[in-house]
């Protein structure tokens, strides 16, 4: 429309549009099949591309000529069910770089299972938390200095395809749209902010450790990398770590696998053992 070219596609909650300026054509609007159609644009090796609009397909027009079809019902094109933004409200940026980093340090720690809802999203105040109720992550990143929001995973896994730096994100009314200005992600906040237990899990910022030590990363990863050939599906997918004054031991449950990790620093050291 009006030489701008948006293409569009939902998942029935979060939406996406991206636009092109600068593109001549007439005006229309149609529903193709999304996985045929970028399929068959990733391997058309001309620089334009040509589309044309017909009554039950489109013709596509690159190396060759091919006919897409146009979604039916009850014998009609399907008409998309866009969504409708007011931009009254204010909105503010957050680089992509950020929601990069979000997705890098805190995903980890998002539950996988709808046994809690609320759990599988990302809970972007003045941190970053998410918890899948065993491990926590707080990310010390103030994204939204006097409010929350609760993301969904989809809707930020969505916006890391952005190739824009700033995104201006909005909220209305149970629902959120971020503008990167050629890329826009609209879609419900997810359910159950109120009972994400925020509280909770702030707390243990606040719990005194009085024994702590530093270990090689590298060093930590490489053990526990070759501990888990050794894990069987009875252990809990766990290694168990024992503390003693010369370093950390790890090994697995049926004591198959042992190494010691010796520590960078340590202080006020007491033995301690657990299952990780």
């Amino acid at each position: 429309k009006d030489n701008k070219l948006t293409l569009m596609t939902t998942d029935s909650a979060n939406y996406v549009s991206v636009t092109a300026d600068n593109i001549a054509c007439g005006d229309f609007s149609t529903v193709v099949p999304l996985d045929l159609f970028s399929k068959l644009i990733r391997k058309i090796t001309t620089e334009n591309i040509k589309i044309t609009v017909k009554e039950s397909h489109i013709d596509v027009k690159g190396d060759g000529v091919y006919s897409v079809p146009i979604e039916m019902d009850s014998g009609s094109p399907v008409k998309f069910k866009g969504y409708e933004w007011n931009y009254n409200t204010e909105g503010r940026v957050i680089p992509l770089s950020v929601i990069k980093d979000i997705l890098r340090v805190n995903k980890a720690a998002v539950a996988k299972s709808i046994e809690t809802p609320c759990l599988r999203g990302y809970y972007i105040g003045d941190k970053v938390v998410t918890t899948d109720a065993e491990v926590i992550c707080i990310n010390d990143i103030p994204v939204f200095k006097d409010t929350a929001y609760l993301f969904s995973p989809e809707m930020l896994e969505l916006l890391s395809l952005s190739n824009q730096e700033n995104i201006t994100v909005y909220y209305n009314n149970g629902y959120i749209l971020c503008d990167a200005g050629d890329m826009v992600v609209y879609g419900p906040e997810l359910d159950g902010k109120e009972d994400y237990p925020i509280d909770d899990i702030l707390g243990y910022l606040d719990v005194a450790f009085p024994s702590k030590c530093t270990l090689p990363k590298l060093q930590l990863q490489n053990v526990i990398d070759r501990l888990s050939l050794f894990i069987e599906k009875y252990d809990k997918n766990g290694a168990y770590f024992t503390f003693f004054s010369n370093g950390l031991r790890i090994t697995s449950k049926r004591m198959s696998s042992i190494e010691i990790v010796g520590y960078g620093t340590s202080e006020n050291f007491a033995p301690f053992a657990c299952c990780v």
